[in-house]
Parts: structure tokens; sequence; C-alpha cells
């Protein structure tokens, strides 16, 4: 048994859950679990949302330790279910390392959803959000161009690697402008309606769900930090919103 490929291999898988959404103890469980399979009994795992630290004592050999730092986080809930499956097939069949990380290759490269269909996704759900906080029509089709617009924002300022913060600062500041710019041209009933469908994309629900399941375990380095994100990202969207609306009014005089 090759323990640094199977250390390496593991912690890649580790690496995925967590980069694509997953909580702590789920990382954590999920990699000790693979460990105790291949018979490594003294390992420990360490994770917070943004660093991985390993050590396993394979019988007989010194202690190996490994780090992975993890610069960006997202929600793909396909990849962490793919991760799951793999973990769970491992410890039953024990695959050759060799095997291992081919699988585990196989998903850290598996495509992700069409553009369109991401883009469809998003206008999809904004459109429903201001009908669900009884928005008129108008108002709901123009929360949707406004998710559709989110969403190219995220994919332009994702490739110039800025911070999240920054981008639901100029998403928010964005969905303000256009909502209020329609109902001044008479195109949508209520522009309050139409900003606050659009915005629910920005929300940080998966950040405080995993706070409190973090904390819930005891994970409170993790918790905190999740809870410290979704504050950021919350005040990223007050104050696009409210930048939004104060250029708008002193321009328009609305």
């Amino acid at each position: 048994m090759n323990y640094d490929k199977l250390l390496n291999a593991t912690t890649r898988l580790g690496y995925i859950l967590l980069e694509n959404g997953a909580e702590t103890y789920r990382v954590e469980e999920s990699m000790m679990r693979i460990f105790g399979a291949y018979g490594i009994v003294d390992a420990d795992v360490f994770v917070i949302p943004t660093m991985i630290i390993v050590s396993i004592t394979p019988p007989g050999l010194p202690t190996i330790t490994q780090q992975k730092r993890v610069h960006s986080r997202g929600t793909n809930l396909y990849k962490v279910q793919q991760a799951n499956s793999l973990c769970r097939q491992a410890c039953r069949i024990l695959p050759t390392t060799e095997d291992l990380e081919r699988d585990i290759a196989a998903i850290d490269h598996s495509p992700a959803y069409p553009a369109l269909l991401q883009f469809f996704a998003y206008g999809l759900a904004a459109f429903a959000f201001a009908l669900f906080f009884q928005g008129s029509f108008s108002d709901a089709l123009w929360a949707g161009l406004c998710g559709i617009m989110i969403k190219g924002i995220f994919i332009k300022m994702g490739q110039w690697h800025a911070n999240p913060f920054f981008i639901n600062v100029v998403a928010s500041a964005a969905v303000t402008a256009v909502a209020m710019g329609s109902l001044a041209l008479g195109l949508c009933a209520d522009s309050d309606k139409v900003t606050i469908g659009a915005i629910m994309l920005l929300v940080p629900g998966v950040a405080l769900t995993n706070f409190m399941r973090d904390t819930i375990a005891a994970d409170y380095v993790s918790g905190l930090t999740k809870l410290l994100e979704a504050i950021l990202i919350g005040t990223g969207i007050a104050l696009g919103t409210y930048i939004s609306m104060t250029v708008f009014i002193a321009l328009t005089g609305v």
C-alpha cells in the first residue's frame, strides 16, 4: 500500500467536498472513514473553510502530514453527492490508490452545467421570488432579467478573481439600478419587488445553514467563519443597494 498516494487522494477528495459547499463535519468524517477502511487507525483531520490539515500514522511507519489551502468555495451539490458516493464505494470495495485517484480526478473535472442552463436557472429563480413576494408579472419579468444579469456579473468578476464581498456590492448595485430605472420608465409596478426578487439570489443561505450545522456539531471555528462570511455578504448586498439608490435619487430626484 502506497500511503503517500492514499493521503494525497483522500485530501483531494476532502478538498472537492469543501470547495463545493460541504459541511466541515462531512469533510472530516468522509476522510476518516477512508483512512479507517484502509487500516489506518491513527489519523487526524482538521478542517476549516480555508484549510485542510491531515496527519496519518500507517502501521509500522512514521507519521505523514499534508495540508491543503482552499482558495475558493462555491456550491455544487452534484459534486458533493458524487464525492460522498465515491467515499462509500471506496470503504466498501477498497480500490487501489491508482483507481481511487482516477475516480477523484473524474469528479474534479466533471463538467459544470451548461452556461445557458445556469443563466436560465438564475432568471427563473428571480422571477419566482418576485412573484412569491407578491410582485406583478411585469415585476417578475424584470426580476428575471436582473437574475440573468447577476449570473453574468458572477462569471465576469470571477474571471478577475474578485473578492466575493465586492462581487455582491456590484451585483446588488446593478440590480437596484435596473429596478429603479424600470420603474422610472413605467415598465414595472414596484421596484422593491424587482429588487427583492433578484437579491434573493445573493442571500448567503448555504453559509448560514452550514454555520448552524457546524456550530451544533461543535466545529466552532468553522461555524464562526461561515457566520462572518454570511455577515460580509449581507453587508455587501446592503451597501451596493444603498449606493445605487442614493446615486439614482441624487440624479433623478425621484
